[in-house]
């Protein structure tokens, strides 16, 4: 037999022996991939990114095995389980996909077997609806929505139309439609009801008392909520006691029963420690911090938000610790303690951006858990083929005893050395990965750190100026009234009235330049043109504008934003309070990257050549060096004045 036939007799012998333990070992692995995905389940509400990977070895197992249910249930787990996290995309890819599976498993399913995965069908589509209405497309989550209740009818799926009729009223309740959202409360209600799910109809009535409260009829919300309390209290759901008692409150707040709603309140704080449920704290200490401030008892409304605060930081909640440094603002100012006030709304502010780059940290930490994993399963792979070579190895012995151990010997050599290998490069992809997240969160730091510094000088420097003036002014009525000074007072208050009207007006520019909702051109050329319309009202000045429909959505730097900002502000301002011009007009032109930007009035003018660094031309000329732009001047006596700002604008 020649070497050629040997070697192929060989690998025969390998493929049959494979064949036979993955046929034996099918049962196994379909039975580690149910139990995978029960874990998934039991991880869901304890820890959702475990229960992610739980589901993704399940998933990987099912596509190894070929094993296309298994597939379809990973999927539809991670529909769910995306959503969670705030991952919609992801969520409505896996489930769009994990769908088709079902319908293909549809068309050669058995009588037995057709109706459980129409039941999981049911399912997905219910969880494609939950991402697209946590997505705010409402449109979308309602059609799914209304297929699963579809499907759950055919099914008589008694518990699964009650679901679906409750969550169609969630998103009716979100539209504001508060008729409808009753409509399918009541709908779930009812259907709860003949199956005796009690638990189900406390929450039903719950939620009704909600749209009861919206329309304003106070009476049967509250009939509602107690009726709710009634049967959480006999099942000690302590976590739906805890929503009732919050709602009540918010009721009796409303209704100005200001002591019923401290009442209720507390009870939320109790029944949270009782039930371990700390989560909601921050919440409750706030809403009875709000109530004590109405009584005007400043001392008990600063203990709760000092609780508030303590609960806050122990939970690591950012947005409760930006509510409740709000709330301390307020209760400051209330108090006269504008310094405080300042320190507060500072630490709010600091709070709220902490908010906006807690998904890019989230997104982070998935990277990290999905690397961790890929090399779990490398490694478990590589196990996997050297399993499968032992086991092909001892077949080939018994017919090819000496052909077989050299084949053996040389297929080991080349697993032994693919396995170092790998090994290796998983360990300088591990380092290079380490390296680049190290150098990203330095990076990242530093950007935030300067941003901070920034917005932290100019809260100091243009709102705390115009919050001791404003104090200033406050104490000068006193001495006013004392005197009886009609025209003094009066001027005092419009002195108030102009520095709060400005200081408003510097904290909205403020959040609008940290706002990363607000960073495209077309976005900042929108604003400069409602600044510029806005501004030449007042004095009768008509303004055209000329913004090319097809200007750029590219996303512009913060720094580059703020700088052109202020560049064109400056000039709309010198243009309307000096150039006595009764027309303004305000153009933009992009071209191969290249940002024009031009400010023109039919005014008075001036002489170019004897120009001097008021009005603020200084400034402008640094905010165009800051971004690399140039800034140009055009202007004579009794012919008007131009002005452009050009800089590139990279991709």
């Amino acid at each position: 037999m020649t070497l050629k036939r040997l070697i192929l007799f060989s690998l025969v012998t390998v493929t049959c022996g494979t064949v036979y333990s993955q046929k034996n070992s099918f049962d196994t692995d379909t039975a580690r991939i149910s139990l995978l995905l029960r874990q998934a389940d039991e991880y869901r509400y304890l820890n959702c990114d475990t229960a992610v990977l739980f589901a993704m070895e399940a998933l990987n197992k099912s596509i190894k095995n070929k094993y296309d249910a298994g597939v379809a249930h990973a999927k539809n787990k991670l529909t769910g389980l995306y959503a969670d996290l705030a991952r919609y995309e992801e969520g409505i890819t896996a489930g769009q996909e994990a769908l088709q599976l079902y319908q293909q498993l549809e068309i050669v399913a058995n009588k037995k077997s057709l109706h459980q995965i129409q039941f999981s069908k049911a399912n997905v589509i219910s969880e494609l609806g939950h991402n697209y209405i946590s997505m705010g497309n409402f449109s979308e989550g309602l059609k799914y929505s209304q297929q699963a209740l579809l499907l759950r009818e055919e099914l008589d799926d008694k518990k699964g139309m009650s679901d679906n009729f409750y969550n169609i009223g969630n998103i009716q309740y979100g539209l504001k439609n508060y008729d409808e959202a009753l409509k399918n409360y009541s709908a779930s209600l009812s259907i709860s009801e003949e199956i005796n799910s009690v638990i189900d109809i406390a929450y039903c009535n719950c939620t009704i008392g909600l749209i009861y409260y919206e329309k304003g009829d106070y009476t049967t919300a509250m009939t509602r909520y107690n009726t709710a309390a009634a049967i959480a209290e006999k099942n000690q759901e302590a976590r739906l006691l805890i929503e009732i008692n919050n709602n009540k409150g918010l009721l009796y707040s409303k209704m100005d029963k200001l002591d019923a709603a401290l009442q209720c309140f507390n009870n939320a704080v109790s029944l949270g420690f009782k039930a371990g449920s700390l989560e909601q704290l921050p919440q409750h200490y706030n809403s009875i911090a709000s109530i004590y401030m109405r009584l005007k008892k400043y001392d008990n409304a600063e203990q709760q938000l000092r609780l508030a605060l303590h609960y806050a930081g122990k939970s690591g909640s950012i947005d409760y610790l930006g509510l409740t440094y709000e709330n301390l603002s307020l209760l400051d100012s209330a108090t006269c303690n504008y310094a405080g006030a300042l320190k507060n709304y500072k630490l709010s502010i600091k709070y709220r951006d902490s908010l906006v780059n807690a998904e890019n940290s989230k997104k982070l930490l998935q990277q990290s858990l999905q690397f961790n994993f890929d090399r779990r399963e490398d490694a478990l792979l590589q196990e996997n083929i050297l399993t499968e070579t032992k086991l092909g190895e001892q077949k080939k012995q018994k017919y090819f005893l000496l052909a077989g151990a050299a084949l053996l010997a040389l297929l080991l050599l080349l697993v032994y050395r693919n396995s170092v290998t790998q090994k290796k490069l998983n360990h300088l992809l591990s380092k290079a990965y380490i390296k680049e997240k190290e150098e990203m969160k330095l990076k990242s730091e530093h950007t935030m750190l300067n941003e901070r510094l920034r917005i932290s000088s100019e809260l100091h420097d243009e709102v705390g100026a115009t919050l001791s003036g404003i104090s200033m002014y406050s104490h000068l009525i006193n001495e006013q009234l004392k005197s009886n000074n009609t025209g003094g007072i009066k001027k005092s208050i419009q002195v108030m009235q102009q520095s709060s009207s400005q200081m408003v007006d510097k904290l909205n520019d403020i959040v609008w330049f940290i706002n990363p909702e607000k960073d495209s051109l077309q976005q900042l050329m929108s604003r400069l043109e409602d600044y510029a319309v806005k501004m030449a009202a007042v004095k009768g000045i008509k303004v055209n504008i000329q913004i090319p429909g097809g200007i750029g959505d590219n996303i512009l730097p913060a720094e580059t934003r703020r700088n052109i900002y202020l560049f064109c502000k400056e000039a709309i301002n010198n243009a309307i309070k000096y150039s006595n011009a009764t027309t303004l007009d305000f153009s933009v032109l992009e071209n191969n990257r290249l940002l024009q930007i031009v400010v023109a009035d039919n005014g008075v003018g001036f002489n170019v050549s004897q120009l001097s660094n008021g009005n603020g031309l200084d400034n402008m000329r640094k905010r165009a060096a800051a971004i690399d732009g140039e800034m140009q001047i055009e202007s004579a006596n009794g012919a008007g004045t131009r002005i452009q700002l050009s800089l590139n604008i990279t991709p």
